[in-house]
């Protein structure tokens, strides 16, 4: 008789077939005899052949090896196979099976007696066209009495046999009675099949009753010995959509054998939980009006059940009556419904500037919850050209009057028509003083709010205005070209002074020249000042002005680690981030006070502030998400925080629901809060993911997300705009010879700054409005130095598999010394510096600058950078 193995995958599902030749060989080829696929198992890995009885293995030269037991086989060497050994096919195992255990004997001359199954609980099946069947015992065990009927005492299976079906046998059963799964989720049930026959059978599944979507059926069957049972797992997973109906969904579950007949079968239903999923289109929004009007507000249902909702709309100061009608609502599935938000300014602006007032609209659900952040701005009732007008009128008007009209309009009068007579003196009235009124609590809430502004729209907010002496109704309070909040956190000149190094040249010409420094009155350096010198650039290598606060820095992991602040100060980084994740309820204090550890050695301390995509639409999330990070940075004194991370992609955003608008508005509330608790902080909005791909409901591209969210207004609430660059392959400045073969801009560092540069800036935006970019990840992935290659354990990534730890440096040194030379970008984060550990699915340690040994080779190169920009007058650092 031909030897019988069992073989396990490396997903636990078990398999026994009986070797029908003396050679047979196991790989993940397609040419094999016994195929296993997985990326750690080779092509032709081994190979099992029986002689005469005996049992033998051969390795031949998988990557892996194979193992008899513990014991490695040396390539193409013959080794004998004993029985009650195990041999290791890379994760896959393999056992022979022993000869007392098959429980038959001549597979070909064995004659068919039926067994009645051992296992209780709702085992279904056909008797084959056998006469009499098997009746339940104990209570338990449900089954057939003469072909038909159930055995006595036998309670109702869980599932349910079919029909008759003639030359096989077969039972199955199901691990549930009743399945149950929400849309969106997966879930899996076991399937326990049972070969009554009498030659081996080869099955597979079909399910009835829900779309084919719906479910993932094992995609090799189940190879069976007569009177053996295995086990299929079936993976049901309706997608999360409107048109997945909640409820009850009968399904039937046919099991066919090789012929194509149906042998078994069982029923049971698929019960879908309903979720509420709300969609919100708000228009016109932002909505500008001197004493107010209305926004209509329409709400799609994009769950899965009829729902009813209710619309509440918040203007945090109260500065405006809203009344929504209708306040509720009830929608089905895709069905949309309108509601009118009316609004009304309490007081009027008689003169003055716009009033920017944001209004927090929320609409809640039984089980879900979103949110909008319209803007409304509120007009003066004078407009600003009526007194200009009126001026103009009185010029003309009033020099008539007094001129020519004087003597017309009012002839002088004769004495002689009043007669004289002696006045009489009068008493002076007596002055009664009256209380003073006490303003003082009114005129301290006034500042407050005031101080939390920006009259000027410069990114500066109004007592940090005060605070440096500058106009907080001037966007230039100097007039020297340059922007208040340039010259105060960009480019290091005075905003007060027009001309900061007093070589008689603006600021502002100065820093839009591609050489002359508005800090430094002699350029070259020969003695002449700019101003006098004929040739300002002569003499030296042009050098870039320094912009104030370029810096380097790396990723770290949270918890301060000794190594990793070794390594980040031997590369002369001046910045550490960390992420922190925020969920509802969570403490801002207590999370802040565990980053400040950073600063204590010296670092400039980002904080990352990611929420969790399913929390985003609950009601009043946005101001909660805006306190939580206000804290964390008021408690950490963080320099800088990187409001969410790739909010492009459904990892981080609620799938269907990726909107840049939406984004943004987070942004604009959180920016306010973090600005009014830590005056100063650097806001940087969120790296996006970088692709190429069409925009979906899982995914939108990057350049248009980013495009989306320059419309919405993002220059006006960030510092700065974040960006991500973590598939290069290639040095830093090309723009081709990815190994991917593809030529979109995101796999290049030098494609990433020019694209985002050209949506954030246009060509004709003035360089006070310039919006730096901050690459708060950077890094260039490498397997030197692990055990195990990129291809076997991240097969996703195999396009860095020939990245090398010395390109990893060189990479690196390369990208921060373009980033400060070229002045498109404010801040380099190094993806990353201590995530050490094995590579994986998600090889994070593959780019960590620490390598496996301890070592740093990358802190070297750029410890040589950040020197050489100093030198150069690029960076403003203490080396």
């Amino acid at each position: 008789m031909n030897p019988v193995l069992e073989i396990q995958y490396p997903d636990g599902r078990k398999e026994t077939l009986q070797m029908t030749r003396a050679r047979m060989i196991v790989g993940r080829g397609n040419d094999v005899d016994i195929q296993i696929k997985d990326s750690r198992i080779s092509r032709h890995h081994a190979a099992i052949e029986h002689d005469d009885g005996r049992v033998y293995v051969i390795d031949l030269g998988g990557s892996n090896g194979t193992w008899v037991g513990k014991s490695k086989l040396l390539a193409n060497v013959r080794e004998p196979f004993p029985e009650d050994a195990t041999v290791h096919i890379g994760p896959a195992q393999v056992r022979r099976v022993p000869a007392s255990a098959r429980q038959i004997g001549d597979l070909e001359s064995n004659v068919y007696q039926p067994i009645e199954p051992q296992r209780s609980g709702g085992r279904g099946g056909y008797d084959g066209g056998q006469q009499g069947g098997y009746a339940g015992s104990g209570g338990q065990q449900g089954g057939y009495a003469g072909g038909q009927q159930g055995g006595s005492g036998g309670q109702q299976s869980a599932g349910r046999a079919g029909t008759r079906s003639s030359g096989s046998t077969a039972y199955v059963e199901l691990s549930q009675s009743q399945i149950q799964v929400g849309p969106g989720e997966r879930t899996s049930t076991q399937m326990v099949i049972s070969n009554q026959g009498k030659v081996v059978e080869h099955y597979k599944v079909v399910v009835n009753g829900v779309p084919a979507s719906w479910v993932t059926l094992p995609p090799r069957g189940l190879e069976l010995l007569p009177r053996q049972e295995g086990s299929l797992n079936l993976d049901f997973h309706p997608p999360r959509s409107s048109r997945t109906s909640a409820g009850s969904h009968p399904i039937t579950i046919l099991v066919m054998n090789q012929a194509g007949q149906v042998v078994a079968e069982t029923s049971t239903n698929i019960e879908v939980r309903a979720f509420d999923q709300l969609s919100l289109d708000l228009r016109p929004d932002p909505f500008q009006s001197r004493m107010g009007g209305s926004m209509t507000l329409t709400v799609e249902n994009m769950g899965n059940a009829r729902t009813d909702y209710r619309v509440d709309a918040l203007e945090a100061s109260d500065s405006l009556e809203i009344y929504v009608d209708p306040p509720n609502g009830t929608l089905a599935p895709q069905q949309k419904r309108q509601n009118i938000i009316h609004l009304r300014p309490r007081r009027r602006i008689w003169v003055g500037q716009p009033r920017r007032l944001p209004i927090n609209v929320s609409v809640s659900s039984n089980l879900a919850s979103a949110e909008a952040m319209p803007t409304y701005t509120q007009l003066a009732t004078i407009p600003r050209w009526l007194p200009i007008v009126m001026a103009l009128a009185c010029c003309v008007i009033l020099p008539f009057l007094i001129i020519g009209g004087y003597p017309i309009l009012w002839p002088p009068m004769e004495a002689r028509f009043f007669p004289t007579e002696t006045p009489i003196p009068t008493s002076t009235p007596e002055h009664t003083p009256t209380s003073t009124p006490n303003f003082d609590a009114t005129a301290t809430a006034s500042r407050n709010a005031w101080c939390e502004q920006d009259d000027d729209q410069d990114r500066l907010l109004n007592c940090r205005e005060l605070e440096i002496g500058t106009d907080p109704f001037l966007k230039d309070t100097d007039d020297d070209g340059l922007s208040d909040f340039a010259e105060e956190s960009q480019i290091g000149t005075s905003p007060i002074d027009r001309d900061s190094d007093g070589d008689e040249l603006l600021d502002g010409f100065e820093s839009e020249h591609f050489c002359l420094s508005p800090v430094n009155k002699d350029t070259d350096n020969d003695g002449i000042p700019d101003n006098i010198d004929e040739d300002p650039c002569g003499g030296v290598t042009p050098t870039t002005t320094p912009r104030s606060g370029f810096g380097i820095g790396g990723h770290a992991r949270n918890g301060i680690d000794d190594d990793a602040v070794s390594a980040m100060q031997s590369a002369r980084m001046q910045w550490v981030k960390v992420q922190v994740r925020y969920s509802i309820g969570a403490d801002g204090v207590s999370a802040g006070a565990d980053l400040n550890a950073w600063k204590q050695e010296g670092f400039k301390l980002l904080v990352s502030v990611v929420g969790h995509r399913e929390e985003v639409y609950r009601s009043g999330y946005f101001g909660e998400y805006a306190r939580f990070a206000a804290d964390v940075v008021t408690t950490a004194d963080a320099d800088a925080i990187e409001i969410w991370n790739e909010p492009n992609i459904d990892v981080e955003w609620p799938t269907g629901q990726i909107n840049p608008g939406d984004y943004t508005r987070l942004v604009n509330v959180t920016a306010s809060a973090v600005r009014s608790a830590r005056p100063g902080t650097l806001i940087i909005s969120a790296g996006l993911a970088p692709n190429g791909v069409p925009v979906g409901d899982g995914v939108w591209p990057d350049n248009m997300y980013l495009q989306g969210m320059v419309a919405a207004g993002i220059k006006l609430d960030v510092d700065c705009i974040g960006v991500h660059h973590n598939q290069g392959a290639t040095p830093p400045n090309e723009t081709s010879g990815h190994p991917t073969g593809n030529s979109h801009y995101s796999f290049y560092w030098r494609g990433l700054v020019d694209t985002y540069w050209d949506i954030v800036n246009p060509p004709d935006t003035a360089p006070a409005q310039e919006v730096p970019l901050c690459f708060t990840e950077v890094g260039y992935l490498t397997d030197d130095g692990f055990d195990d290659s990129i291809e076997q354990r991240a097969p996703n990534f195999s396009w860095a598999a020939n990245n090398s730890l010395f390109e990893q440096g060189e990479w690196l040194e390369d990208t921060v010394l373009r980033s400060c030379r070229e002045r498109k970008t404010l801040l380099v984060i190094v993806w990353n510096v201590n995530f050490t550990g094995d590579l994986g699915q998600d090889p994070q340690a593959g780019y960590a600058i620490i390598r496996p040994d301890d070592s740093c080779p990358s802190c070297e190169r750029l410890a040589n950078a950040i020197i050489t920009l100093v030198s150069e007058g690029c960076m403003n650092v203490d080396l």
